[in-house]
C-alpha cells in the first residue's frame, strides 16, 4: 500500500488533465513525509484507496471519512492547527512562487472560516483554498 501512496505523491495524478492553474511543487522531503503520514492516517481511519486517490487528485468528497483523513494528514504534517485552520507552514510552501501575494490573500480569506468542529473547519478551509487559489500544489519535481 505504501508504494501506492508514493505513486500518488510522485506522479501528477490527473492534475494536468483537470486543472490548468500553475503547479507549485511540494519539496521532496515533505512529500516523502506526507506519504508516511498518509499511510498512518489511512490505517487509523481504515480509509479506502479511492479516498486516498481523491486526496491526491485534490478532490474532496463531503463525507466523514474524507474529513477525518484530511484532518489527520494536515494536522500531523503541521499544515493545519488543532482548530482546523491552515498554518503558516502551509503558506510558506508558496514563498518563491510568482503568485505568493495572491495565495496569501486567499489563505487569509479562507482561514476566516470557522465551524463548530475542527474537522469540518479544516475541510471547508481546504476546499475554499483549493477552489480560490491561483495555483495548485503538485508532486515534487523528479529529474531523470
Amino acid at each position: 500500500m505504501i508504494r501506492l501512496l508514493i505513486l500518488y505523491v510522485t506522479l501528477p495524478v490527473a492534475l494536468g488533465k483537470t486543472d490548468t492553474r500553475p503547479v507549485v511543487n511540494l519539496p521532496k522531503d515533505l512529500a516523502d513525509h506526507m506519504a508516511k503520514i498518509t499511510y498512518n492516517c489511512m490505517l487509523i481511519f481504515q480509509t479506502r484507496s479511492t479516498a486516498i486517490k481523491h486526496f491526491y487528485e485534490l478532490k474532496f468528497p463531503d463525507d466523514e471519512v474524507t474529513k477525518q483523513f484530511l484532518y489527520c494528514v494536515c494536522y500531523s504534517t503541521y499544515l493545519a492547527d488543532e482548530d482546523g485552520h491552515l498554518t503558516n507552514i502551509m503558506l510558506r510552501l508558496f514563498d518563491d512562487s510568482d503568485y505568493e501575494e495572491e495565495v496569501k490573500k486567499v489563505f487569509e480569506s479562507c482561514n476566516k472560516i470557522k465551524r463548530r468542529k475542527a474537522i469540518r473547519t479544516l475541510y471547508d478551509v481546504v476546499k475554499c483554498f483549493h477552489e480560490n487559489s491561483p495555483v495548485i500544489l503538485g508532486p515534487p519535481k523528479i529529474r531523470y
